[in-house]
C-alpha cells in the first residue's frame, strides 16, 4: 500500500535483487533479476549517472544511499521514486548494499502542484513576487559567479487606475491578464517574468542570447502593451513605462539591481510615460503602430 519495496545489490557480480515490489514499479512482472546496467537502464540519461555516483559513493565511504529522481517503466510510463540503502559488511568486508526501493509519484505530483500554487499569482498565471525575489537573487548569483549578463526590466502601467476607476475592477483584471498574455508572447528563452504588484511587472533576462535580444524584447513591449480599452462608447488608453539595469561589479545583490531597475521607471513615467528608461542611458519610444483596442465584455 505504501508503494515500498527493497532491492539488494550484491558486489562481487553487480547482480540486483528486486522484490516483488520493485518490479511492479519498473513496470515488469516477477522474473529474473537484473544486472546493474540494465536496472540503471530504466534512468533518464541525466539520471542515471547520478544514481551510479550514489552507489559508488556508498561503496567507498560506507555513507547512506539515497536519491530521489525520475524512472521510466518498461511500458514507457515516467514515475518519481526514492530509494534509501546501507553497505552490508561480511567482516567487516562490503559485500552488498541494500535498501528500499518506494514509488512516490503520488505525493510528488501533490507536491509540485502545490509548489506551483505557491510560486504563482492567481490572476495572471505568471510567477509572484515571492517567486520573483527568489529567482533574481539566484539569477545575481549566478551571474556573478559565471560572469554572464544579467538584466532586470521593472513594467508599470500608465493610465490603469483610470481604467480601474472608470469600468470596474472585472475589466482591470481582463487589462492585467492581457497584460501577462503579451509578456509570454514577447518574452523568450533566459526570461523570467512575473507581476510584482498590483500593475506592476518584471521580467528577468539573463545570458548573452537573451541579453542580445534585449532591444527587440523592450520595443515589442512597447508597442504591444500601448492599448486603448473601449467600453460602452467610452476609451481610455493602458501603456507601459519600463525601467531596466544591468548587473555590474558595483551592485552587490538583488536589492541594488532592484533599485537601479526602479530608479529607472521613475525617470520614465516622470519624463515620459509609455517609454523606457536604461540606467544611466537613455530612453526609447514605442514608435511604431498601436495594437488594436481590447473590448471588454462585462
Amino acid at each position: 500500500m505504501a508503494g515500498i519495496g527493497t532491492w539488494r545489490l550484491t558486489l562481487e557480480d553487480n547482480r540486483v535483487d528486486w522484490s516483488d515490489h520493485v518490479f511492479a514499479i519498473h513496470g515488469l512482472e516477477v522474473g529474473p533479476h537484473p544486472g546493474l546496467d540494465a536496472a540503471l537502464a530504466f534512468y533518464p540519461p541525466e539520471s542515471r549517472a547520478m544514481v551510479a555516483d550514489a552507489l559508488a559513493r556508498t561503496i567507498s565511504t560506507g555513507e547512506l544511499f539515497t536519491y530521489e529522481t525520475d524512472l521510466i517503466t518498461a511500458r514507457g510510463d515516467r514515475r518519481r521514486v526514492r530509494s534509501i540503502g546501507e553497505i552490508e559488511l561480511l567482516d567487516g568486508v562490503p559485500v552488498a548494499v541494500i535498501g528500499v526501493f518506494q514509488d512516490i509519484s503520488d505525493h510528488y505530483a501533490i507536491e509540485q502542484g502545490l509548489r506551483h500554487a505557491a510560486a504563482t499569482d492567481d490572476l495572471t498565471g505568471l510567477s509572484n513576487r515571492g517567486a520573483f525575489e527568489r529567482h533574481l537573487t539566484d539569477s545575481v548569483a549566478a551571474s556573478k559567479a559565471g560572469g554572464v549578463p544579467l538584466g532586470l526590466l521593472l513594467i508599470d502601467l500608465d493610465g490603469f487606475k483610470a481604467v480601474n476607476d472608470a469600468f470596474g475592477h472585472p475589466t482591470g483584471d481582463a487589462v492585467l491578464r492581457d497584460v501577462a498574455a503579451e509578456l509570454r508572447r514577447n518574452c523568450h528563452a533566459g526570461c523570467f517574468s512575473a507581476r510584482i504588484g498590483g500593475d506592476e511587472f518584471a521580467i528577468i533576462v539573463g545570458g548573452v542570447a537573451a541579453c542580445e535580444r534585449l532591444d527587440a524584447l523592450v520595443k515589442g513591449l512597447l508597442v504591444s502593451l500601448r492599448r486603448p480599452i473601449k467600453r460602452a462608447g467610452r476609451q481610455l488608453e493602458v501603456s507601459a513605462s519600463i525601467g531596466i539595469a544591468w548587473l555590474s561589479d558595483d551592485i552587490d545583490g538583488s536589492t541594488d539591481l532592484i533599485a537601479h531597475a526602479d530608479a529607472a521607471l521613475y525617470d520614465a513615467k516622470r519624463q515620459d510615460r509609455g517609454s523606457v528608461r536604461i540606467f544611466g542611458t537613455h530612453f526609447l519610444t514605442a514608435g511604431g503602430p498601436k495594437r488594436s483596442p481590447l473590448s471588454v465584455v462585462i
